[in-house]
């Protein structure tokens, strides 16, 4: 049974409460939800113990310790529960994982692998796709379009590549008609003289 703090008197978590479950040997995820969280968002954690080799046992052990993990989370009264282990989402059930950890919090739940490919889908990634699998372009730019790269990311989410991929497709459409037949029918003769 949780002890009820009154909103009234509660002066932090007004926005939301984020309930992050994370690996005992992780000490990374923390520091950064505080890092990202806007005023009037707390983050608030719960450790499955990790230990041994990190193989498929590990993350199985970590699986199980969910169950305590999630109340304890659902004592603070969190508006949603995020699995922080990536592998351990991978590698476990996801279905289950959510499942379990919605129903002991009461309240959504999510984890790191589930978020990364709506992430990737929400960029435009196919089912399958993989960013390692297209040809590596290595380019030199000014330092403050390097920087003017990593800011247009930042702010509108996007992957870097995908940044590029958008301003050259927005180059071609400018271009006059011509122009851009005439790119078109070299990118295609590219394409093929490459596969």
């Amino acid at each position: 049974m949780s002890m009820k703090i009154p909103a009234t008197i509660n002066p932090y978590g007004w926005k939301a409460r984020i309930g992050l479950i994370v690996p005992s040997t992780n000490t990374v995820n923390e520091p950064e939800f505080w890092a990202l969280a806007p005023k009037g968002v707390t983050v608030h954690t719960a450790r499955v113990l990790a230990t041994g080799p990190s193989d498929r046992d590990a993350f199985v052990r970590m699986e199980q310790a969910l169950d305590l993990a999630t109340e304890q989370l659902a004592t603070a009264e969190v508006d949603i529960v995020a699995y922080g282990c990536t592998t351990g989402s991978i590698v476990c059930p996801l279905a289950t994982l959510v499942r379990t950890m919605t129903a002991k919090a009461g309240v959504p739940a999510l984890t790191t692998a589930a978020a990364r490919s709506a992430w990737r889908r929400s960029q435009g990634a196919k089912a399958g796709e993989k960013v390692k699998d297209y040809p590596q372009l290595s380019i030199r730019v000014p330092m403050e379009m390097k920087a003017r790269l990593n800011a247009l990311s930042a702010v509108t989410g996007l992957a870097q590549w995908r940044v590029i991929v958008e301003a050259i497709d927005c180059f071609v459409s400018d271009l006059p008609p011509n122009d851009r037949e005439l790119v078109d029918g070299l990118s295609e003769r590219l394409l093929r003289a490459a596969g």
